[in-house]
């Protein structure tokens, strides 16, 4: 239920929340079915990092918002996409899903499209679909930004404790080794 978003510094008004919903998913939808031969979770983390009608809602310019998902495939560039290797297990739900999240979370955090991409790959919000699909998306989008934050902390810490990042994934495979 929409009215059950929560968010005490929203991104831009509440009224484009659903508008924005509407057209990311038939976009994400163009991606999977017009382009089949490029990955459909690498066109959406493109669209979230370099469109520029993305960077007009990411500050709440209605030009950005009122566009057709025609016209934001377009201005995407395909060159950077991975090519396709799961295309199929792409169904409605599932894309509708990643869709929701990355709007509602977008709304309720305020953070930009690009950002959220790169804390929130497409692939790890798919990899997130079980079991998080089973709560509301308010919910679901708080789950994902502990996780962010929690791998922030962990980060921040080890940074501290002057690990590098090969230590770190050192220290990753020996805890999992074990």
């Amino acid at each position: 239920m929409i009215s059950a978003f929560k968010s005490d510094n929203p991104a831009y008004p509440f009224d484009y929340l659903s508008d924005i919903r509407y057209v990311q998913k038939k976009l994400f939808f163009r991606f999977r079915d017009t382009a089949p031969q490029y990955d459909t979770l690498s066109l959406i983390d493109i669209y979230l990092r370099t469109s520029p009608s993305r960077k007009m809602i990411d500050i709440a310019n209605p030009r950005g918002v009122y566009k057709s998902s025609k016209q934001l495939f377009n201005e995407i560039d395909l060159s950077g996409a991975a090519l396709a290797v799961h295309n199929d297990w792409y169904d409605n739900i599932l894309l509708e899903w990643i869709s929701d999240i990355y709007a509602v979370f977008q709304w309720k955090y305020n953070m930009s499209s690009s950002e959220i991409s790169y804390l929130l790959p497409a692939q790890t919000v798919y990899d997130c679909y079980n079991p998080l699909h089973e709560v509301t998306l308010n919910k679901a989008c708080e789950k994902l930004y502990e996780r962010i934050s929690l791998d922030k902390l962990k980060f921040q810490s080890d940074s501290k404790l002057g690990k590098s990042t090969k230590a770190r994934q050192k220290d990753n495979v020996d805890k999992s080794v074990s």
